[in-house]
């Protein structure tokens, strides 16, 4: 109507559309100023933070990139500009006298469903004029359904990798680890003292603890390290069934049990978060530096679940035939019910020993340091869920509120109908409400679906050698996403009831002057 007013005043179409697209620039400028400083400053903090629970990171020092700044500058922009243009283009082809006019309600037409009379005849009249409203309206349909979607699936995305890192936790040390302690020390174990009060009696062998001997290597992958090259631990395993009982060695796709020392043909198994970033699967060959100057061709026997830290596993009957050596057992996998509490003690009394006897203990180490560094990066995660649930709300909070708004705006007339007919306040609030309630259940359940697929390409896309993280999400995650997904529809919903209960029914029917 008012650009119906502007063209009957005189005023060209050049200056109409630049009335709309000053204010429209304006807006998406201001926009993307809060946004850019966000983006340089709270979100690198976020991260850097979360980071630094797991390694110890310089001082933070914030950066500034004029390349991806007018980047994000000129595609907020254009596409404002574009969409401006286009909703001006269409007003502007219209004579004056029809604009200044009323808009005729969209016609009703029949819907696939009516065609169904076991399902449509059933249904109750209010029900009947909901579901023809949702696809007489349909710009209105998509807009709602692909917002609330969108919303959804970042909230989900956000939970899902909260719930990633807790699986590195849960399914590395009690699945995958098995042992609590890992001592490593040269010369032999002593049949009395701290240390053999801790690691138990000889008769406990392969039940409370195991030797294998342990040493760095390289491993290289392509030729001449083509591919490139890691640090990872390598064990020599004596018996494959006891040291399962240690290190569970088995394949996460079937659980298939791998047992090292049964395998016919030597070679080593590679640990699957080392296996997935370098593409190496069971068949491939890679290259072990076993010391200075010395590389020696492998083959991969298998690739064994692990989520967290860098190994190779080999029998010492392969190893012995790959490098000619009869190694000397050097680190001891203990399985302890001590707490936290006493294992600095126990450290203590262990170290204090040292020269004592035929063995010097070189280091001892507990997975559950791991475990509290991996608890630590769990509860940063909150940080980095709190953005995404607080912008996926935004996104959605702010498109409902438009389309809402619209919605009514456009059916004033058919509102203040209702109302002359008879309808009270709530009846009309759930003749509007339920076409979007509908239609927020639909975008939010297809939502769930899209936060599956956008979980697993951002786990993918972050899986490293340092940590693979766990795939799955937990049921109460989808139920949490559902949940706030809704709430932030209701809230707006509730908002633009205010305005809905005002609505003048007198002016609402009159001819506009």
């Amino acid at each position: 109507m008012q650009i119906g007013t502007f063209k009957a005043l005189g005023y060209g179409r050049g200056k109409i559309m630049r009335k709309y697209l000053v204010y429209c620039c304006f807006a998406s400028i201001i926009g993307c100023l809060v946004g850019i400083l966000c983006g340089f400053a709270l979100l690198p903090s976020v991260f850097w933070r979360a980071y630094s629970t797991m390694y110890q990171l310089p001082e933070l020092r914030l950066g500034f990139s004029w390349i991806f700044a007018i980047a994000v500058f000129a595609i907020s922009i254009l596409g404002t500009i574009i969409v401006t243009w286009g909703a001006c283009r269409n007003s502007l082809k219209e004579r004056p006298a029809s604009l200044m006019q009323p808009k005729a309600p969209k016609p009703g037409k029949r819907i696939l469903l009516e065609r169904i009379g076991i399902l449509w005849k059933p249904l109750k009249f209010k029900w009947k004029a909901t579901i023809r409203n949702i696809f007489r309206y349909k710009k209105n349909m998509f807009l709602t359904i692909v917002s609330v979607m969108g919303c959804t699936a970042l909230i989900l995305t956000g939970f899902g990798l909260s719930d990633s890192v807790d699986a590195v936790t849960e399914l590395q040390f009690s699945k995958v680890i098995k042992y609590n302690a890992l001592i490593e020390y040269t010369g032999e174990l002593p049949q009395t003292g701290a240390l053999r009060e801790f690691i138990g009696t000889t008769e406990e062998e392969g039940e409370r603890y195991i030797s294998v001997y342990k040493e760095s290597v390289r491993v290289i992958f392509g030729e001449n390290g083509a591919d490139g090259n890691e640090t990872a631990d390598l064990y020599v395993v004596e018996d494959g069934a006891q040291f399962n009982a240690f290190v569970d060695l088995h394949e996460r796709k079937n659980s298939a049990i791998i047992n090292i020392t049964e395998e016919e043909q030597g070679g080593v198994v590679l640990p699957e978060n080392l296996a997935i970033v370098y593409g190496v699967q069971a068949g491939d060959t890679v290259y072990i530096s076993h010391s200075v100057m010395r590389m020696t061709e492998c083959k991969v026997l298998a690739v064994c679940e692990n989520y967290t830290g860098s190994y190779v596993y080999v029998s010492r009957s392969t190893y012995e035939d790959l490098w000619g050596e009869k190694p000397d057992d050097n680190t001891v996998l203990v399985k302890s019910d001590i707490d936290e509490a006493e294992a600095e003690e126990q450290t203590k009394k262990i170290l204090a020993e040292n020269g004592s006897s035929n063995v010097e203990v070189q280091s001892i180490s507990f997975t559950y340091e791991t475990e509290n560094s991996f608890a630590s990066l769990s509860s940063t995660m909150g940080l980095v869920i709190a953005i995404l649930v607080i912008s996926a709300g935004a996104l959605a909070a702010i498109v409902l509120y438009n389309l809402t708004n619209i919605n009514i705006d456009e059916r004033r007339r058919e509102i203040a109908t209702l109302r002359v007919l008879g309808y009270r306040k709530l009846e009309v609030a759930g003749y509007i409400y339920r076409e979007s309630a509908i239609l927020t259940v639909v975008g939010t359940l297809l939502g769930l679906v899209l936060g599956i697929f956008l979980h697993m390409f951002i786990v993918n896309r972050v899986n490293s050698v340092t940590m693979m993280f766990g795939s799955s999400i937990a049921g109460l995650s989808y139920l949490w996403a559902f949940l706030l997904t809704l709430a932030f529809a209701v809230i707006v919903y509730a908002f633009m009831l205010i305005k809905l209960n005002k609505i003048n029914m007198a002016e609402s029917l009159k001819s506009n002057e």
